[in-house]
């Protein structure tokens, strides 16, 4: 892998972590506001999703980097 490669997957590994946690940050602090949202399953369902999808566009956005 190519230094431009690493350079690029760390950059991208860095703002995916970043919205990830700002998103969580915010899910939680809603579920402040309104207490019963912490018991409810599909609560937890939207960062389940999120997360899953931020580490499917990271191996995508890998693969991208690495075809020829």
């Amino acid at each position: 892998m190519s230094e431009d490669t690493a350079k690029r997957l760390r950059v991208v590994r860095f703002w995916l972590v970043g919205v990830f946690l700002i998103i969580l940050a915010a899910l939680i602090a809603f579920g402040f506001v309104f207490p019963g949202l912490f018991t409810e399953i599909l609560f937890w369902l939207g960062p389940v999703i999120a997360a899953v999808l931020f580490v499917l566009f990271y191996f995508l956005y890998k693969w991208w980097l690495g075809r020829k």
